[in-house]
């Protein structure tokens, strides 16, 4: 196993955190009550063909962008420094949750996007790649509705940036666009003016990681951690959170195929983040073996 130390930690628009104020679904908790989740971050990665995006956008008038559906797979966050993970989505929840009829509402932020084509995009006679990551001029939000039977849904309102990258030497340049899913989901979760959200319902959820095999990231920020335990011991608090299996962000409608599906990332790394970042910092990292 390999423990990871950064002193400075990312977090793009993609990504700044902020915290928002409690939300309780069906009234206010009584402050007594202990905390059932205690607020952090979840490290997904994104399995190949998993996710796929539909670019239809005419950039400017001159190259039409395919009017198909394009896979995608996770690309690994800062691969120069996580060459031993895979993650490549990072989830902030803001809030502490506390079940009141067995549930509760909090507020989320995608902090982390990164995401390549498969194979090459072919526009024009020419080959592209294509990478996607979030829009650092506006916030990807959402909530999660979490369930004490060990399910949850979430919603999220992504705002993306998609780069072209040419294979070809002549190919011409294509510049950077920015896009966002555009269907609004009827569930009560999501707000009127929610005009790109990816949704998920009743993915699986519990508060013990599989020992070895999902990533522990512990931090002084516990905002930042998705485990708030003894990182000497490798434990985890009773109350933290971790996503089972996949959890599929789709649109949710024939006419809008596109969606993004990941899974709690399971290289068996340990991390330590032993700062609070500042914001815009970049992420490094020291290798350690344990």
């Amino acid at each position: 196993m390999t423990i990871f130390n950064p002193t400075k930690f990312v977090t793009r628009s993609l990504m700044g955190a902020v915290g928002l104020s409690a939300i309780a679904l069906f009234g206010v908790a009584e402050s007594a009550k202990a905390v059932d989740i205690q607020l952090g971050t979840d490290y997904f990665e994104s399995p190949a063909g998993g996710s796929s995006f539909l670019f239809d956008l005419n950039m400017n008038g001159e190259i039409d962008l395919p009017d198909e559906v394009v896979p995608l797979q996770g690309l690994p966050i800062e691969p120069r420094f996580l060459e031993n993970t895979s993650i490549d989505t990072v989830v902030q929840r803001l809030e502490d949750c506390t079940f009141v009829g067995g549930e509760c509402l909090i507020s989320i932020e995608m902090t982390q996007l990164s995401l390549e084509t498969i194979e090459p995009v072919t526009i024009n006679g020419f080959e592209y790649d294509v990478f996607t990551t979030l829009d650092p001029d506006q916030k990807t939000t959402g909530k999660m509705l979490i369930r004490d039977d060990g399910t949850f849904d979430s919603f999220l309102e992504v705002f993306y940036k998609a780069e072209f990258t040419a294979i070809n030497d002549d190919a011409p340049e294509i510049d950077d666009f920015f896009d966002s899913f555009q269907q609004v989901d009827p569930t009560n979760m999501i707000p009127a003016n929610a005009t790109g959200a990816l949704v998920q319902l009743n993915s699986e959820w519990g508060h013990t990681p599989i020992p070895g095999i999902t990533d522990l990231v512990y931090a002084r920020d516990p905002q930042l951690a998705n485990c708030h335990g003894d990182i000497d011991l490798l434990t985890c608090a009773s109350n933290d959170f971790f996503a089972v299996g996949s959890v599929p962000h789709e649109k949710g409608s024939p006419t809008f195929p596109e969606g993004h599906t990941t899974v709690t990332s399971d290289d068996g790394i340990v991390a330590n983040i032993p700062t609070i970042p500042e914001p815009s910092t970049t992420l490094g990292l020291l290798f350690l073996g344990l």
